[in-house]
């Protein structure tokens, strides 16, 4: 099955960039783009390229060859299959939602019914690290997440309600479909991830996750070159032998 990964490239991390440029597979590098510009850019791709699986990776996880591997594994049994991490190196939660539909949680429900100009004021005492708004808004938004210990004593695969851009792979037509959609809100635990794993959920598609994909997330904002370079499509194809 012919695979791309495509990887948000907004930052310089270069602990991450460098196994993600050794996996082997085809990539398409999005460097330098901001959340907005996105969208357009990953279209053209897809509409101008005939791979079968796209697969969304972010910049600031620590990739590994295995899994990949289990990505590639799992897309040739079920549509969607999605790696996962862990919130932070703080946060020992994975990026996944299980039992349950992620609206019925109420950090999701209450963000998405606030006026805009709120949710944004909200957004900024969050992400500035604000006391008490971010610890207040974490201890809810956590609720919705599992324990990455949880996870390892689940199935090698398993159903989630969300992906998180952990090499989650999608079939052509779902990228032509939905597209990739930047968030009303992109507060914490709520992202253009979050939009994608919505729309799936609205359609009854479903969503699944390969456990031993895993990789180590960084949740850093250092070395961000969105407006510091021109935004631009790099694309690599896989050494031959």
């Amino acid at each position: 099955m012919r695979s791309l990964l495509m990887i948000m490239n907004a930052r310089d991390i270069q602990e991450c960039l460098l196994p993600l440029g050794k996996l082997k597979i085809d990539k398409a590098w999005f460097r330098g783009f901001a959340m907005a510009q996105l969208g357009k850019a990953i279209s053209d791709l897809v509409r101008g390229t005939d791979y079968e699986r796209y697969i969304m990776v972010s910049d600031d996880v620590i990739v590994t060859d295995a899994a990949l591997e289990h990505i590639l594994r799992w897309q040739e049994a079920v549509e969607i299959v999605t790696g996962w991490c862990n919130l932070s190196p703080h946060i020992l939660r994975a990026n996944l939602i299980l039992g349950n539909r992620f609206e019925d949680r109420s950090h999701y429900g209450t963000t998405r019914k606030m006026p805009q100009a709120i949710s944004h004021h909200i957004e900024n005492l969050v992400s500035g690290g604000i006391f008490p708004f971010k610890e207040i808004y974490q201890r809810i938004a956590l609720q919705s997440f599992p324990s990455c210990r949880e996870i390892w004593m689940l199935p090698e695969l398993f159903p989630t309600y969300f992906m998180g851009w952990s090499m989650t792979s999608l079939p052509r037509g779902i990228w032509l479909k939905y597209g990739f959609n930047e968030p009303r809100w992109s507060g914490p635990a709520f992202g253009s991830d979050a939009v994608m794993s919505g729309m799936l959920r609205k359609d009854k598609v479903e969503m699944w996750c390969a456990r031993d994909a895993f990789m180590w997330h960084l949740h850093s904002k250092r070395n961000f070159i969105v407006g510091k370079v021109t935004p631009r499509v790099i694309f690599e194809k896989r050494a031959t032998v």
